[in-house]
């Protein structure tokens, strides 16, 4: 089992879904549950850069991180799967860790 960081913005959103939306809320939770068990060999894990995989949830999306014990996690609403969309949360994504190894 995977030890699971929730980025601050996915555990805003899961803070507001849990507000407004609370069954959507309890899917994504099921779904990001899911991700802390079975990790990268879930077979609704698709990879899309490098180190950054994605687990599709309704219009939400998983966006990950793999490490050897941890898994980072952001959450974020989409419309549809455009590249032009990911290259905007890779750009992010990438700073984030880079930050983080620092």
């Amino acid at each position: 089992m995977y030890k699971l960081i929730l980025k601050k913005k996915a555990k805003n959103t899961m803070e507001l879904l849990f507000l407004k939306d609370r069954p959507m809320h309890d899917i994504l939770l099921s779904a990001l549950i899911d991700l802390q068990k079975v990790g990268i060999h879930d077979h609704q894990i698709k990879h899309i850069w490098e180190q950054i995989y994605r687990k599709r949830v309704g219009r939400w999306r998983i966006l990950c991180t793999f490490s050897p014990d941890t898994i980072q996690a952001w959450i974020i609403e989409m419309e549809k799967d455009t590249d032009k969309d990911y290259k905007r949360w890779k750009e992010y994504i990438q700073q984030t860790m880079r930050l983080m190894s620092e």
